[in-house]
């Protein structure tokens, strides 16, 4: 294809390194140049697709071309400002004929030396997520050296949008690395431990997705070993997020919602954190003494219930331990609970208007109930029945349940 008009196409699509810094920009000068480029880049595409319809596609070109095209078209797969509504899909429809991408020629283009450092990873990691999203398992070992180096880039970055970008890299790499390659070269332990650091972003605006996207990655990954899983639970999501981001609540949400993974992988050795999770969980759930101004207060109680329900599971035979810690929260939680449907509301309000998980909630509470009693049978006959000798009528819709569940077991 010797015609100028595909390296005019693609210079058209070549993304504006004003994209960069796209949320910080004022000038509306430039903002109208970007969104009107923007606005142009489905025609682009669409020209692209045409053109290569005309060549018999892009398995006829030449690898060096295929590789200029995937590296060009590859940009608009995955997150950035610069994508419009449909040229994800237009991008995929023109990508999708190479089975593989060709990594060589494309690695080359990922280590070219840039201008400046946003230079570099604009729309980079997109392509570099196409890839690993599309090399097959038996080819990772060939080219191990080319995609590793950008990924860690990401991974190690200052700034928190390309570490988050660094941990979606990583999501795509382990789902499709040969597990016997991550241990024999090591680097399971080597993105775990960049994966551990991304903990201790806890003052940016984007400290809840890199909580969340990390513990998932490291919970996912097949590969992880037993002491990284501790570490993680032990000194990132108790010793750092729960310690020192106290008075975040997004992120103490972003860190319980991600205890049930990561407790279920470690499984019964989690019983090693209960003196830290348990004032964790059942804290969360005790009415405050004063209105909560948080918009995250019952997304945080649903989330902690969720993680107390699996806590129960895992670590059942360490239970008695900590049933009246549990059932001290759970009942004044469920006292609260009828305090507000007594004074005429029918459901528990929220700030964000997420007043669509109050019924789940009283089903958690009554559920971690119903699961409290299967780790300590006893608990039926002694500390469920004092509550309903208490007050019958406020606590037997709340441990009623789980006298039934467990006698017809």
């Amino acid at each position: 294809m010797s015609s100028s008009t595909l390296p005019n196409l693609l210079a058209a699509l070549s993304i504006p390194q004003e994209f960069s810094r796209f949320d910080k920009l004022t000038d509306e000068q430039i903002l109208a140049q970007l969104i009107r480029w923007k606005s142009d880049v489905s025609a682009s595409l669409t020209s692209l697709r045409d053109l290569l319809a005309t060549r018999h596609g892009i398995q006829s070109l030449s690898v060096d071309e295929q590789a200029d095209i995937a590296a060009s078209i590859a940009t608009f797969d995955g997150p950035g400002e610069w994508i419009a509504d449909d040229a994800a899909s237009l991008a995929l429809s023109i990508l999708d004929p190479l089975t593989e991408p060709h990594i060589p020629p494309l690695g080359r283009k990922l280590h070219q030396p840039a201008d400046t450092q946003d230079a570099l990873r604009i729309g980079t990691g997109n392509v570099l997520g196409w890839c690993l999203r599309n090399i097959e398992a038996s080819t990772y070992e060939s080219v191990w050296h080319l995609i590793l180096p950008p990924v860690m880039t990401f991974l190690d970055d200052f700034e928190a949008p390309y570490k988050l970008r660094g941990v979606q890299l990583v999501s795509d790499l382990i789902s499709r690395v040969p597990l016997e390659l991550l241990k024999r070269t090591g680097v399971d332990g080597l993105l775990f431990t960049s994966l551990s650091g991304t903990f201790n972003h806890l003052r940016d605006p984007l400290t809840p997705d890199l909580i969340r996207a990390a513990s998932g990655s490291s919970g996912a990954n097949p590969a992880i070993r037993y002491e990284h899983l501790s570490t993680l639970l032990g000194s990132c999501l108790i010793g750092t997020v729960f310690l020192y981001a106290y008075a975040d609540p997004e992120a103490i949400l972003a860190a319980t919602d991600m205890l049930p993974l990561v407790l279920t992988h470690i499984g019964i050795g989690a019983a090693r954190w209960l003196k830290a999770l348990m004032p964790q969980l059942t804290h969360a759930l005790l009415p405050s003494a004063v209105p909560s101004t948080q918009p995250v207060d019952l997304r945080l109680k649903v989330s902690s219930l969720r993680a107390l329900c699996t806590c129960i599971e895992i670590c059942a035979p360490r239970m008695y331990l900590w049933k009246c810690n549990i059932i001290d929260a759970i009942g004044r939680a469920w006292a609260g609970v009828m305090d507000i449907e007594c004074e005429g509301h029918t459901q528990l309000a929220d700030e964000t208007g997420a007043s669509c998980l109050a019924p789940e909630y009283k089903a958690l509470l009554q559920i971690t109930c119903v699961k409290l009693a299967e780790a300590c049978p006893s608990i039926i006959q002694e500390e469920y029945q004092q509550l309903i000798t208490f007050d019958s009528a406020l606590f037997s819709g709340l441990v009623g349940r789980s006298s039934s569940a467990t006698s017809d077991k």
